[in-house]
């Protein structure tokens, strides 16, 4: 069926563009060609580039003989072939590792000198090339955030002229998407044990016979685990342990430039890593941290590395794949997409402030509140304005990609989505119940704070949204989610007045426990 769509969709632009299908998919070598990039998640099977361009350059060519496709990726494809005495899958590379870095050679220039006008890639298709005649970009798949759709689908256009850009969205694609991220991040125990492992076992011992400020080059081999050894190398660098490397595919092993340096030295270079996302104040406080975590001075470096990208690095990339696809799920046509991404990139007065609360863990209620109280020229709230509404929501799309669990911006982003007409308030809700679990998560053994602040979140709700057409359908929603979470009695008592049957019958389940409880004791003590 996605195939089927893609092939729809490539069938129809040469109408878009007022030209022949001959005309449309023929590249004559100069800038009059109408190239376009399809872009794929992964390399191999059904969703990869190479195997979409295999079946693409066969149904293309049934109708076009003459048209070419190609595919570019940053590794080798290795399609699963099936042993035909054994029936096993295993994978098996295209061609060799030499053999492909010519041919990604010669289709990037082919591409540019416009000898074919299709090329299925990857992400690894370079950003800086410079080809002002691509006519269309198509994501076969859901782009890894809202971003990453602005800058590959701004490859299209460059000559100022008509481009168009297509996204071909299902919901498989989320849970596609979602894996090859889980698939990349394995979690952080054996990341940091596969670190160390190389460490120890490849690193150390010539490392011991450096002096502090001397350097030597050392070789690490690989078979099958070449990523994992690759990563584990990379991570080494942030630190400063490792200066530089290079991958020797023919050989199979990294040649790997060490650097022994004293302590301080290696706390620098992780904390000048750990500063391109993290505030000042932050970056200061990281040898506090370190002191408490077990092994050499190296090993805790590693340690707190990798809990730190799976703690922000990770979550913010899962965080944007889901607003990527709240947008798509959200967007109805063309200009709904249009104003969703320029909410999100564009700066509006909600901007700053919602970047301020996204760089700290405040929980600090009254600062979150301030956003809803932003004014016009005209001294109103600028979320009384439908495009107020929609910059508070694209705003606070963005600083949830950069703090996924700050409680504040997920209830802000929530009444966003009940803000902005014609938006799904499921997804809404979604949002104020995690905002509120994360605010219990914040607020450990601090249930009466709690209990104030989720109050307050219906206050502000009440105060800012009474004008919107379904208000009286929404406040007892939320107010739903709140007792849902904090079902305690002083919140049942106040909200005894939207929900009278849910805090009534609330209310009786608490007193026929606290009943049994009582009767347990007496039963105990008799």
């Amino acid at each position: 069926m996605k195939r089927d769509k893609l092939f729809e969709e490539l069938n129809g632009l040469p109408s878009t563009f007022g030209v022949t299908p001959e005309q449309f998919f023929k590249a004559d070598g100069s800038n009059q060609t109408k190239s376009g990039i399809i872009f794929t998640l992964n390399v191999t099977g059904n969703y990869g580039a190479y195997d979409l361009r295999n079946w693409l350059q066969e149904k293309l060519r049934f109708k076009f003989s003459w048209m070419e496709v190609q595919y570019y990726s940053g590794g080798v494809p290795e399609p699963k072939v099936r042993d035909p005495r054994t029936g096993k899958e295993e994978k098996i590379p295209v061609m060799s590792d030499e053999e492909f870095k010519q041919y990604k050679q010669e289709t990037q220039r082919g591409f540019k000198r416009n000898k074919f006008p299709l090329l299925i890639s990857t992400k690894a298709f370079g950003m800086g090339i410079d080809k002002p005649n691509i006519r269309y970009t198509i994501h076969y798949g859901i782009p890894q955030s809202l971003e990453a759709f602005y800058q590959e689908a701004g490859r299209a256009g460059r000559d100022q002229e008509s481009a168009r850009c297509i996204i071909i969205f299902s919901e498989d694609d989320v849970q596609r998407a979602v894996y090859l991220h889980g698939d990349t991040y394995r979690g952080v125990k054996p990341e940091t044990d596969a670190c160390l492992e190389l460490y120890k076992n490849s690193i150390i011992p010539a490392l011991d016979e450096l002096e502090i400020g001397k350097a030597r080059e050392i070789q690490i081999p690989f078979k099958g685990e070449q990523k994992q050894r690759e990563k584990s190398i990379y991570r080494l660098s942030m630190i400063g342990v490792v200066e530089d490397y290079t991958v020797e595919f023919n050989a199979k092993r990294f040649d790997v430039k060490i650097v022994r340096r004293n302590d301080a030295e290696y706390l620098q270079h992780l904390q000048a890593y750990i500063g391109q996302y993290k505030s000042r104040e932050f970056v200061e406080s990281i040898p506090r941290q370190i002191e408490a975590i077990s092994g050499d001075w190296i090993e805790k470096c590693v340690r707190y590395l990798v809990q730190f990208v799976y703690d922000e690095i990770v979550k913010k990339r899962r965080a944007a794949i889901e607003t990527m696809a709240q947008v798509a799920r959200t967007c109805h046509t063309n200009e709904d997409f249009r104003r969703a991404l320029l909410g999100y990139l564009e700066e509006s007065p909600f901007t700053e402030p919602l970047s301020e609360l996204a760089q700290v863990e405040s929980m600090e209620a009254e600062k979150w509140w301030q956003i809803l109280d932003l004014k016009n020229d005209n001294e109103q709230p600028l979320i009384h304005d439908v495009d107020g509404a929609r910059q508070l929501l694209g705003g606070c799309r963005r600083a949830v990609d950069d703090a996924p669990e700050h409680p504040g911006l997920l209830l802000l982003r929530g009444f966003a989505y009940l803000l902005v007409p014609d938006q799904d308030s499921q997804i809404a809700f979604d949002d104020i119940r995690r905002g509120l679990q994360n605010l219990k998560r914040a607020l450990p053994e601090q249930e009466t704070r709690q209990e104030a602040i989720a109050l307050q979140v219906m206050e502000q709700f009440c105060h800012y949204f009474q004008r919107i057409q379904d208000f009286e359908i929404l406040y007892p929603q939320v107010a739903e989610h709140v007792l849902s979470e904090f079902p305690g009695r002083a919140m049942a008592r106040s909200l005894h007045e939207i929900l009278p049957q849910q805090a009534e019958g609330l209310l009786l389940s608490l007193t026929l426990n606290r009943i049994k409880s009582l009767n347990m004791q007496l039963s105990r003590s008799q």
